[in-house]
């Protein structure tokens, strides 16, 4: 059996069983893209008390959502929540910081389901 191989093998012609040699070539693409995109939700506001915060939206496509807190854009996010949040407004703590708010939607593919989050969008 005599191959021309076409990558990382100098494009030397040689004689071996199929696999010797052989190199794995694969193309999966970007990982950072996604296929298929959740929106997020809308009219994201927060409405501050004595100590909590009262944090509401309007509903996307999604029936799940997910309330973050972070004291700023470039610190670490933590989820509120414990479960998924059915309504369109949340309760918490008031904190002094931001409070993003995503949409969570069930996907199902012929492979895979798999819970997929859209883009934060800030309580202003």
């Amino acid at each position: 059996f005599l191959d021309f191989v076409n990558q990382n093998n100098k494009y030397e012609s040689w004689a071996y069983s199929f696999f010797d040699k052989s190199v794995h070539m694969n193309i999966h693409g970007d990982p950072t893209l996604e296929l298929l995109v959740t929106d997020p939700p809308i009219n994201v506001s927060k409405q501050e008390m004595v100590d909590n915060v009262l944090i509401k939206w309007e509903n996307s496509e999604s029936e799940f959502y997910n309330v973050y807190f972070a004291e700023s854009l470039e610190s670490d996010k933590i989820k509120l929540n414990d479960e998924f949040i059915t309504g369109n407004e949340f309760i918490t703590e008031l904190k002094n910081g931001i409070y993003i708010v995503k949409s969570v939607k069930l996907e199902e593919t012929n492979s895979a389901s798999y819970w997929q989050e859209s883009i934060g969008v800030i309580a202003e």
